[in-house]
């Protein structure tokens, strides 16, 4: 691409477009990006990056991927989007029942979204919803831990962390909730009921007013990736159901591993009444679990034929050929990073 007109692109985009996390009177740089494969970006001048951060988690294979490319292209020629309402498709079923075969009984519906901060709102949504069918309206209160992050979106801002997260100038706008001290505890660390105290005293004492407890499941991402002892998990799954609050496990960042049983589902024996996922599918997706008979939802989903064929293949490595490129992906990131100088420790080994 000719300077004159990479000058022109990046004028305009510093005057009339305004990027996420940046200031729009003094934006932070950003880079021209014609096309992408691997783990690269290639930029309009020729240079070439390496994203280190999967376009934020969500492009586990690496960009540009032959199978994803395939599934894409085949659906886009017989539809790539209709609406959810009173509408369904062959995408949707098949994405749907792979979600459910993956996932332990009662776990059996499913709500899909176009966002992780939008699959937290629906879930809220159908919490408050649940109590409300059951004439429990003071239910309306969530119970979350220190250093969360859920999204950008409104009620899921108000359960991300009030003092060291990024929406510290909204406090007395948003919805007050119930904050309880993060998890004190490592992965490894010995079981210690000191470590649950601060959740316990609130969810015993505020219980008659909180519809649902939500957290990060064993990995808290954007507050430092903090992994705590699935222990803590259990015990919060058991609070929940001692003192009549549902759980709502908010697993988007968490991508579901190859031995087909999400992460938090592993750990915490009893299931949540609410489970979201997503980053890892390519799209992200709500799995709402809990009572049909309760539960009426207004909202218009999103379930897009492409983004559930793109899903399929890209959900738990099916294909080899998904695999086998995501081995390549990782050895040339390592490769990568050699060449530019920086020091790191070897792995043992390169899993896909």
């Amino acid at each position: 691409m000719e300077i004159g007109i990479i000058k022109s692109l990046l004028d305009f985009d510093r005057k009339h477009i305004w990027h996420p996390y940046t200031s729009m009177a003094d934006p932070l740089t950003v880079y021209p990006v014609v096309s992408a494969s691997g783990v690269r970006l290639f930029l309009a001048d020729g240079r070439s990056l390496i994203d280190g951060i999967s376009s934020w988690w969500t492009a586990i294979h690496g960009y540009n991927h032959p199978v994803l490319n395939e599934a894409a292209w085949n659906q886009i020629q017989a539809m790539s989007h209709v609406m959810f309402g009173g509408i369904t498709h062959a995408p949707a079923r098949e994405l749907a029942a792979l979600l459910i075969d993956i996932t332990p009984e009662p776990l059996d519906r499913v709500f899909f979204c176009d966002s992780g901060s939008v699959s937290v709102e629906v879930a809220i949504k159908m919490a408050i919803q649940y109590w409300h069918a059951l004439g429990k309206k003071d239910k309306k209160r969530l119970l979350t831990i220190g250093s969360g992050y859920h999204g950008d979106t409104f009620l899921a801002m108000s359960v991300c962390d009030p003092v060291e997260g990024m929406h510290t100038i909204f406090r007395g706008v948003l919805p007050e909730q119930f904050f309880a001290d993060a998890p004190p505890c490592g992965f490894y660390d010995p079981w210690d009921e000191r470590y649950i105290e601060s959740f316990e005293k609130i969810i015993a004492r505020h219980h008659e007013s909180i519809a649902a407890a939500i957290l990060e499941p064993i990995v808290q991402g954007a507050g430092g990736m903090r992994f705590y002892s699935p222990e803590y998990l259990a015990r919060v799954r058991e609070l929940c159901d001692r003192h009549g609050v549902l759980l709502i496990l908010d697993e988007d960042s968490n991508r579901i591993r190859q031995n087909r049983n999400p992460l938090c589902l592993r750990a915490c024996e009893r299931k949540p009444g609410y489970h979201v996922s997503g980053k890892g599918h390519h799209r992200r997706i709500h799995d709402f679990r809990g009572d049909p008979g309760q539960q009426g939802n207004r909202r218009c989903h999103l379930g897009r034929p492409a983004g559930a064929v793109h899903a399929r293949p890209n959900l738990y490595g099916q294909s080899s050929r998904l695999l086998d490129r995501r081995g390549q992906h990782a050895a040339a990131f390592v490769r990568a990073v050699e060449g530019c100088g920086l020091r790191h420790r070897r792995p043992a080994s390169l899993r896909a």
